[in-house]
């Protein structure tokens, strides 16, 4: 009691009919066959693709080996990690003030329902 093949993809002719050829997996088995033989020809890659401890900008590219380029001042490496320090303080700020503005608004007492929703979504999207 094997299994056999869909009425419609029989490998024997039905009588009077002429022989069927159609292989509906025709495309998958070449597509299948064309991966196979691609993968097996590519040379295997040694090491990681990507750096994780450079950022790519972190080198210049100078073309045909001109290297006219002036170098940046001494105090730029600081100025840039001071730079950035100040903007995180800053960007901690404005989050307090969010979210001290929000709880603010929402202990707002007496005010009707449509005002406190009008004050309250303009300081929640901050």
């Amino acid at each position: 009691m094997g299994a056999s093949a869909p009425y419609l993809y029989e490998s024997r002719p039905a009588s009077g009919l002429p022989s069927n050829d159609f292989n509906p997996r025709a495309y998958t088995q070449g597509y299948a066959a064309s991966v196979a033989a691609s993968s097996k020809s590519r040379p295997k890659s040694m090491g990681p693709l990507i750096d994780f401890n450079q950022h790519p900008d972190s080198y210049m590219i100078v073309s045909y080996g001109q290297d006219n380029h002036e170098p940046l001042p001494n105090g730029t490496k600081k100025t840039i990690v001071v730079t950035r320090w100040v903007q995180f303080g800053l960007r901690l700020l404005q989050l307090l003030g969010a979210v001290g503005l929000l709880f603010c608004v929402i202990c707002v007492k007496g005010a009707a329902p449509t005002q406190s929703w009008m004050l309250r979504v303009p300081v929640s999207i901050l």
